[in-house]
């Protein structure tokens, strides 16, 4: 099941704070965002805001330790890739590479990905059709919450 609740644009209705709880048998998973960031990443220089970039963090707690992916989305060298085992073992990769938006570039990697596939070339798989519908089901399944104000089935 989950349980969400989301705040969201007067102007738009788009959900700029979201929380919610999601339920899988005997664990849960937190998640909570913002789109709500002082200043405008796309702001060109000169420009009366200033631009700034979106702090994004990932963060996976399991019984054999967590893994978190953070930084900001305008500066590669502002994060890195993290394992922590319980072990004591500490894995780092510096950087942090997330979509590439730049104005002068040739578009988003997710963009690049599907020109690709339709060119016939072997794409990357990085999570199958079940993790994907599984995502789709759980994002459903917050945004009924989010309108009801009661948890919901995700299944």
């Amino acid at each position: 099941s989950a349980y969400a609740v989301m705040g969201t644009s007067e102007r738009s209705g788009a959900d700029m704070l979201d929380a919610a709880v999601i339920k899988c048998g005997r664990a849960s998973i937190a998640v909570s965002g913002s789109a709500c960031v002082p200043g405008n990443a796309h702001e060109q220089s000169g420009g009366d805001v200033h631009s700034v970039g979106k702090h994004i963090s990932f963060r996976i707690f399991g019984s054999a330790g967590m893994i978190s992916y953070e930084g900001d989305d305008q500066q590669p060298t502002s994060g890195a890739l993290e394992m922590r085992a319980r072990d004591g073992t500490h894995t780092r990769r510096d950087g942090f590479y997330f979509e590439n938006y730049e104005s002068d570039g040739d578009g988003p990697e997710s963009l690049h990905a599907f020109v690709s596939a339709c060119l016939g070339e072997k794409p990357f798989i990085g999570a199958d059709h079940d993790v994907g519908l599984r995502t789709v089901l759980a994002i459903d399944a917050m945004y009924r919450s989010a309108k009801s104000g009661q948890a919901e089935n995700v299944l």
